[in-house]
């Protein structure tokens, strides 16, 4: 499966350098963000459904990608300022914004955090409010209930340490088995083509043990999550919002999703696809896109 659409760059004021995907020329701007594992390579089967009226612009985050990652990102908060540089280079003020897992997260904090510039929010199989716990694990290698609270706590997670490393070695068939395991274990199955493509851009990913890091410490809730004390950013997210999942998502459970709606109240409305893993653009394409575009319209 070629890439059909070039990678283009904006350099950010804090030295990094943002690369990036886009189609179509409208005002009406739709941004996707990425999640964990993957970049903006995995929207490029939606961008023809949206391109003639919205332009479709997919960064790659920080660390993912073709962008860069000189100083690693702590937290996710440095992901929304990263963002928040790029909209400002490309002189967007309001978009819509759809994010992914990891992305789903970023998502939210900057919709909370910069609300006059999101008009809609997407989240589909988002990480949840307290983020995605990280266990410690036991003389067997198998997960405890006592929750990982430090990036120290994170290094000799045999879970993540070993993904970590294959990325690092460039180990193939370690990351090709954990995309299929947690993206393509619903409906969608790639040809052999399409997998190797995905997996291509999921190896450019630079660290396994930041995105888990970023992700266990993440909590926009008011309460702890046993690692840290929420910052209530939940509450301060003002725009309408969809909410998707995949009922055999292996990465986040579908009450993630529930609970964020329920905080979101009024502004909330969810969608469960059934036979969904952790990449619903694939298990349900054409429902995905409709949904989408209904959702964008109201």
């Amino acid at each position: 499966m070629q890439q059909k659409y070039d990678v283009k760059y904006a350099p950010l004021p804090n030295n990094e350098t943002y690369a990036y995907r886009e189609a179509g020329y409208s005002h009406n701007i739709l941004i996707l963000l990425h999640g964990n594992l993957s970049s903006s390579y995995y929207y490029e089967t939606i961008f023809p459904s949206f391109s003639h009226e919205y332009r479709v612009i997919a960064p790659d985050l920080r660390g993912y990608g073709h962008s860069t990652s000189y100083t690693p990102p702590d937290s996710i908060d440095d992901l929304v300022q990263d963002l928040k540089l790029f909209v400002e280079h490309l002189n967007i003020e309001k978009f819509a914004l759809l994010g992914w897992s990891l992305g789903g997260g970023l998502a939210m904090k900057f919709a909370a955090n910069y609300p006059s510039h999101v008009t809609k929010l997407i989240l589909f199989h988002s990480v949840g409010i307290k983020g995605l716990p990280k266990y410690l694990e036991d003389e067997h290698e198998e997960p405890t209930n006592i929750r990982a609270k430090t990036f120290e706590d994170l290094m000799p997670l045999k879970a993540v340490a070993d993904l970590d490393l294959a990325l690092k070695e460039k180990d193939r068939a370690v990351v090709e088995a954990r995309c299929m395991k947690t993206f393509f274990c619903g409906r969608y199955k790639p040809s052999r083509e399409e997998l190797d493509a995905y997996v291509n851009e999921t190896m450019l990913q630079k660290s396994f043990f930041i995105a888990s890091n970023m992700l266990n410490i993440y909590n926009i809730s008011n309460e702890d999550n046993g690692v840290n004390q929420g910052t209530g950013e939940i509450d301060k997210i003002e725009c309408q919002t969809l909410v998707i999942c995949g009922r055999k998502d292996p990465a986040v459970p579908v009450e993630e999703g529930e609970k964020i709606v329920k905080l979101l109240g009024e502004k909330a409305q969810i969608k469960i696809f059934e036979d969904c893993g952790h990449f619903a653009i694939g298990d349900y394409f054409e429902e995905f896109v409709d949904l989408l575009h209904k959702f964008l319209k109201e």
